[in-house]
């Protein structure tokens, strides 16, 4: 912290030996430290305290290299379905429960059918698991390695 208690993170920076790329906060809860070898450690304040999870993959690219400073999306999955994912597994890791629909629409800024139609989508590619007649069911289908960074709100 410097002399105004704002985070400094050198570029030269280490954690556990490994070199820090960039840092990252997607929400206010979450801090993301994404490291050269393409590894990132997540610390995320929820409602049970601190949680920290490591996550191996593939180094983000420069935010030069893409529009509008979007990570890359998977193969099997759009920049956007991906926000989507992302939304859906920081939400439970941040409230100890999954999102609601409604849940989704402050974020994205859309109208819930809008929201319902994304779900359907990202349900029918195997990406989302819901358990039917059971509220707050959500869950993203993918390794936590596999999962994109939530990006701040607006910019998906």
């Amino acid at each position: 912290m410097d002399e105004l208690g704002d985070p400094v993170v050198r570029a030269d920076a280490t954690v556990a030996g490994k070199t820090v790329q960039a840092l990252t906060q997607p929400v206010p809860q979450q801090l993301i430290f994404h490291f050269t070898d393409g590894s990132s450690l997540v610390l995320a304040h929820t409602s049970t305290g601190l949680n920290l999870y490591f996550a191996s993959g593939a180094p983000p690219a420069p935010a030069e290299d893409m529009p509008h400073g979007h990570l890359p999306a998977s193969p099997s999955f759009t920049a956007l379905q991906g926000q989507y994912l992302a939304f859906i597994h920081t939400y439970t890791l941040l409230h100890g429960v999954p999102p609601a629909e409604a849940d989704l629409l402050p974020f994205f800024g859309v109208s819930p059918p809008v929201v319902h139609q994304h779900l359907r989508h990202l349900l029918a590619k195997g990406l989302l698991e819901r358990t039917p007649g059971r509220p707050r069911s959500l869950r993203v289908a993918l390794p936590v390695h596999e999962i994109p960074v939530l990006l701040p709100r607006g910019t998906a």
